[in-house]
Formats: C-alpha cells, structure tokens, sequence
C-alpha cells in the first residue's frame, strides 16, 4: 500500500529540484562547494536522506537570492569584496535604514532555526551519509584546487558576471586592484612632467559640492525650474555620466578626485578605498597642496566607512571631517540638513584665510529610500530642500568678497529611477554646474566639446581650467583622449582606455 508522502519530503525535494535545476541552468557545479560543509555538519543527526540534502542546499541558495538582489539594486553579483561593505558598518547602516535592520533580525532569527534544524536529532552515520560524505569531499577537493589555481583576471567578465554560486567563489581569489595597461611603445604616453599651475590672478577659494543621490528633475518634469541648484541659466553645467547606479558614491568621490574610473582596476577597484591607500601618488588634493591650498573633506557619515578617513588622508586631505567632529551628529544621521555642510565648509575657509582652501563636501539629504508610493514627489521636496541650501550657500560666499570656484554635481541617481528609465546609459547621467563667484570665468561661453555631457573623471580639469587654473598634463592628456568618445570614458574604445591607464601608471603603484 503506497502511503503518501510528508509534507516535509515535498518540501526537501522541491528544495533540492530547485537547486539542480539552477545549477544544470547556469552550468554552476561549484554549488557543490556550499552544500558541503552543511552536509558534513548535518551528518550522523537521524535525517532523512531528502531533508539532510535539502538542508545543506539552503545557504547555498540564499547566497544566490542575495546575489540577485544585489545585481538588482547595483548590476553586481555578490562577492566575497562585500565584507568591505559590511565591516564596521552593518549596525549603523540599520540604525538609518529600517529595510537593512528589518533584513537583519529575519537573517539572525533564520540563521539560528536552520542551525537548531540541521544540528538536532541523534543517530549513527547511515550507509547513504558515509558514501555521500566521501563522495562530497572528493568533489570539494577537486574545486577548491581548481578555483585556486585558476587563471581568473577579472572576477566581472561577461561569462562570470551572473549571480551564480560560482561567481561568489570565484571572487575568493579575485587580486588586488590592478590597472590594466597599453603597451609601453606608444610615442603619444611619452608625457612632459608639467603639474598642475596656479591663476595668474590669484588662487580661488574651491568647493566641490557633491549632491548626494542628485539629479536633474528636468529628465522627469521637463518644465520644472530649481532656483539655483543646475539652474538652466548657469552657462557651465549639463548632464554628467558617471559610473555608478543607485549607489556606490565612492565610486564617483574616487573618480572625480583621481580622474580614474574604479573599474580600470578590475575587481578590486569596487571598493577602491579599501584597495588603494598609498598607491595613488597623485590626486586634486595633492596637486592643490603643492600650489599652496589647504585641503579639507566635510564627509556626511562616519570616517570610518568604507575606509574613507584612511584613503582621503593617503591622497593628500589636510582634514578629513565627519558629523561628529564637526558637532552636526554623533555619527550617523541621514537626516542632516545640508546647510549643516555648508555652515561647516564656511567656516573652516573663515580658519584657513588667507590661505586658500580647498573643500570636497557631500551632503546626505537625498539618501534613499524615497518615499515608495510616491517617490519623486518625495524627491523633489528634498530637492527644494537642498536648492535652497545651495542658494543661501552662494549668497554667502558673495558675502566675503574672495574668490569663490565653485562645482557642484550628483553622485548617482536614486534607486527608484529605475522604473523610470530602462536605459542603462540614461541612468547613469547626473548633472553638474561650474561657478565662478567674485571673479569671472575663463572661457565661460564656451561648453565642453561634447556639448550633451561630460565625464566624471573629467570635471575636476575642466573645472579648474575654467577658475584660470592651467591643467597638468595628464589631465590634458586624459581630456584629449576621452572627447575623442564623446567625454564619456565607458564608451571609449579599449585602446583610449588602456592608453590613459598607461600614462596614469606613472603616479601609481
């Protein structure tokens, strides 16, 4: 007589279809690696075959699921790089963000039942754990040697950029940051030594304003206005390509003070401030150090995240401020208004004159998440909000009567724009704008030569040229080979690409 099956076998052979069926899909036999351990845990506890297996598939799947809701929200797998994410900040970030510390008591609370689940029970090993356990350990031999003498130069290739378990294991021995280069024979990488030079006019005070989830709310609301913040009337400003989505601001910190796009250093280069501390030789603070400026970051959470303390003070920041040295926070507040900064910004230029100063600023208030059933009227409140700080800012710096250059840009677009817009490329575009206050700009008719938009990598130049500053020559040269793609560095072809990485070598180890 035939007795029907348990609710609990149903479940364990779904699971384990579940996990066949996506390994045989994405030819990912390395899942093999994560039920392992599990299934040797298990073992000897009285399970039935079904459930033991089940059991030790569940986190290999649920680092699965947490892969593709990271290619969801940043278009990047989950690797072994993240801990970089998650060291010393993953209390605090769900302090300010209920969805992480939601995700965090449900991971706790299922971490400990599967552990009380796959640990309980009591028996001898059977005939089917001994022969599955050999057979397990052999396998997980064979592929731990195979990932650790594989030739793997990028973890994010087109054949390894899917949200497998492979990708995940593979990231194990991703290398540190390497810059890949052009070969060594090429007459245009043969540059002259010349640094950056000063204004024959006098040093301006510089600020660069970086907005923090900003963008243009014209690419939404075609007839909107802002009163100052990209205002159409400001003749240096337009859309700016960045190299990030959603998220991932250090990325554009890193590529506007360095004039690098992170992803020339391969994997390493996605948490660029863990990876390239006393590396790089040359950055804006370093050139602006030379020529006199004191140089200062007004950052908006805690120094230690992402190692931005260690790595600002390694490219040539004087000061590095977060919100509880400045007396804005304790430490971590999303809620922080953006005139805080710029009251900040003010009076560290008061403490430094007559020296000229030179501050990188970020604000916070446009940090996700927006509200969910209406989220870009939330936004453009927050707009507002900031707008006006920006205006009041301006007006300040009027006030004093120096020289002012000022830049201010977004970072990356929120989140929510993705229902917005299903091109990658259109949501790769921020906005910037270029002022010169109590002096007039040099060339200030005059766009880019790609008049629909400009590079990251290339603002901070562009920038200073128009303060009267006359470039370096790898920032000349960096110019003359990305306006050859439009300035946008991720449409150049590989040859501009490794060809600028060449020339920048020079100031890297």
């Amino acid at each position: 007589m035939l007795t029907r099956p348990s609710a609990s076998s149903v479940l364990s052979l779904a699971v384990i279809c579940v996990t066949a069926f996506f390994a045989s899909a994405h030819s990912d036999p390395y899942i093999i690696l994560g039920i392992a351990p599990f299934f040797l845990l298990g073992c000897a506890k009285g399970k039935k075959p079904l459930a033991l297996v089940a059991l030790a598939s569940l986190p290999s799947l649920f680092l699965i699921f947490l892969s593709n809701v990271k290619v969801q929200l940043t278009g990047l797998p989950l690797s072994i790089l993240d801990r970089y994410l998650l060291e010393n900040n993953i209390f605090v970030l769900a302090y300010n963000d209920y969805r992480v510390a939601i995700a965090i008591v449900l991971i706790a609370g299922g971490i400990f039942y599967y552990l009380w689940a796959l640990l309980s029970g009591r028996g001898r090993f059977t005939r089917f754990e001994k022969i599955t356990a050999g057979g397990l350990s052999f396998i997980w031999a064979f592929f731990a040697f195979n990932v650790a003498t594989s030739d793997l130069d990028f973890l994010l290739t087109d054949e390894n950029q899917n949200p497998t378990f492979k990708t995940f294991v593979k990231s194990m021995i991703v290398p540190g940051a390497r810059l890949a280069l052009a070969d060594d024979d090429d007459d245009d990488l043969r540059l002259s030594s010349r640094s950056l030079g000063a204004p024959k006019d006098g040093k301006p005070d510089l600020f660069f304003v970086l907005q923090e989830s900003t963008f243009d709310p014209r690419m939404i609301e075609a007839e909107y206005e802002p009163k100052t913040l990209f205002s159409r009337h400001v003749p240096l400003s337009g859309p700016l390509h960045v190299h990030t989505y959603g998220g991932g601001t250090w990325l554009s910190e890193f590529a506007l003070v360095t004039q690098m796009r992170p992803q020339e250093f391969g994997d390493g280069g996605w948490y660029v401030f863990h990876q390239l501390p006393g590396r790089i030789k040359s950055s804006l603070f370093t050139q602006l150090k030379e020529l006199g400026y004191h140089t200062v970051v007004i950052y908006p959470v805690p120094g230690f995240f992402l190692n931005a303390r260690q790595f600002y003070k390694s490219i040539g920041v004087d000061e590095f401020l977060d919100p509880g040295q400045l007396g804005i926070s304790k430490g971590w507040d999303w809620k922080i208004p953006d005139a805080s900064f710029y009251s900040a910004a003010l009076k560290k230029a008061e403490e430094a004159s007559p020296k000229p100063i030179a501050v990188f600023m970020l604000t916070i208030n446009q940090h996700g998440p927006h509200d969910a059933e209406r989220p870009f009227a939330d936004y453009l409140s927050r707009f507002e909000q900031s707008d006006l700080a920006y205006d009041s800012f301006l007006e300040s710096l009027k006030d004093r009567g120096r020289r002012a250059g000022v830049v201010a840009f977004g970072d990356h677009q929120p989140e929510f724009t993705k229902s917005l817009f299903p091109e990658e490329t259109k949501r790769q575009l921020t906005h910037y704008e270029i002022r010169c206050v109590n002096f007039a700009c040099t060339d200030a008719d005059k766009t880019p030569k790609s008049s629909d938009q400009l590079d990251i990598t290339l603002l901070a130049p562009v920038a200073l040229e128009h303060f009267g500053f006359k470039i370096d020559d790898l920032s000349f040269y960096g110019k003359y080979l990305f306006e050859q793609c439009t300035s946008d560095v991720s449409r150049c072809t590989q040859d501009l690409r490794l060809k600028f990485n060449r020339a920048f070598s020079a100031v890297f180890q």
